[in-house]
Protein backbone atom coordinates (compact mmCIF):
# COMPACT_ATOMS: atom_id res chain seq x y z
CA UNK A 1 0.00 0.00 0.00
CA UNK A 2 1.17 3.63 -1.04
CA UNK A 3 2.30 5.82 1.52
CA UNK A 4 -1.06 8.01 2.82
CA UNK A 5 0.75 10.94 4.36
CA UNK A 6 0.17 12.91 7.66
CA UNK A 7 -3.44 13.54 8.24
CA UNK A 8 -4.05 16.50 9.53
CA UNK A 9 -7.50 17.70 11.50
CA UNK A 10 -9.05 20.27 11.36
CA UNK A 11 -12.28 21.96 11.92
CA UNK A 12 -14.04 18.11 11.98
CA UNK A 13 -11.85 17.65 8.45
CA UNK A 14 -9.04 15.12 7.89
CA UNK A 15 -6.13 16.39 5.24
CA UNK A 16 -4.00 13.63 4.41
CA UNK A 17 -0.36 15.32 3.74
CA UNK A 18 2.67 13.64 1.50
CA UNK A 19 5.62 14.75 0.19
CA UNK A 20 5.17 14.08 -3.33
CA UNK A 21 5.06 17.21 -5.71
CA UNK A 22 8.74 18.17 -4.78
CA UNK A 23 7.98 19.00 -1.37
CA UNK A 24 4.75 20.90 -1.76
CA UNK A 25 3.26 18.50 1.72
CA UNK A 26 5.83 19.88 3.35
CA UNK A 27 4.36 23.76 2.93
CA UNK A 28 1.22 22.52 2.61
CA UNK A 29 1.82 20.98 6.62
CA UNK A 30 3.03 24.81 7.61
CA UNK A 31 -0.24 25.99 6.73
CA UNK A 32 -2.40 23.49 7.96
CA UNK A 33 -0.36 23.84 11.13
CA UNK A 34 -0.68 27.46 11.76
CA UNK A 35 -4.21 27.55 10.66
CA UNK A 36 -4.81 25.05 14.10
CA UNK A 37 -4.59 21.80 12.33
CA UNK A 38 -3.06 19.25 14.21
CA UNK A 39 -1.12 16.17 13.43
CA UNK A 40 -3.10 13.15 14.42
CA UNK A 41 -2.80 9.32 14.17
CA UNK A 42 -4.18 7.35 11.24
CA UNK A 43 -5.33 5.14 13.24
CA UNK A 44 -7.46 7.55 14.50
CA UNK A 45 -8.78 8.51 11.29
CA UNK A 46 -9.45 4.63 9.85
CA UNK A 47 -11.51 4.41 13.17
CA UNK A 48 -13.84 7.01 12.08
CA UNK A 49 -14.10 5.23 8.20
CA UNK A 50 -17.23 2.68 8.74
CA UNK A 51 -15.52 -0.06 6.21
CA UNK A 52 -12.43 0.02 8.87
CA UNK A 53 -9.58 1.23 5.81
CA UNK A 54 -8.44 3.83 3.51
CA UNK A 55 -9.52 4.34 -0.42
CA UNK A 56 -7.25 3.17 -2.26
CA UNK A 57 -6.01 5.00 -5.89
CA UNK A 58 -7.83 2.35 -7.59
CA UNK A 59 -11.39 2.73 -6.21
CA UNK A 60 -11.50 6.50 -6.87
CA UNK A 61 -10.06 5.53 -10.48
CA UNK A 62 -13.01 3.38 -11.08
CA UNK A 63 -15.55 6.13 -9.69
CA UNK A 64 -14.15 8.33 -12.07
CA UNK A 65 -14.00 5.95 -15.27
CA UNK A 66 -17.75 5.18 -13.94
CA UNK A 67 -18.51 8.90 -14.35
CA UNK A 68 -16.37 9.45 -17.71
CA UNK A 69 -18.37 6.35 -19.22
CA UNK A 70 -21.74 5.93 -21.22
CA UNK A 71 -22.80 4.08 -18.55
CA UNK A 72 -23.11 7.58 -16.30
CA UNK A 73 -25.04 9.29 -19.35
CA UNK A 74 -28.22 9.75 -17.38
CA UNK A 75 -26.26 10.79 -13.92
CA UNK A 76 -26.65 15.12 -13.44
CA UNK A 77 -26.06 17.17 -10.81
CA UNK A 78 -25.09 14.52 -8.61
CA UNK A 79 -21.63 13.93 -6.61
CA UNK A 80 -20.64 10.41 -5.63
CA UNK A 81 -18.61 10.46 -2.83
CA UNK A 82 -16.18 7.84 -2.78
CA UNK A 83 -15.37 8.04 1.21
CA UNK A 84 -15.71 4.79 2.91
CA UNK A 85 -19.07 5.66 4.19
CA UNK A 86 -17.99 8.75 6.51
CA UNK A 87 -21.14 10.55 4.72
CA UNK A 88 -23.52 8.37 6.48
CA UNK A 89 -21.89 9.16 9.39
CA UNK A 90 -21.27 12.72 9.22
Amino acid sequence: MADTGTPFQVHGQVAFVTGAAGGVGRGIARVLTAAGAAPVSKDSVIEKIPVGRYCTADEVGYATLFLASRESGFITGQTLHVNGGTMMVG
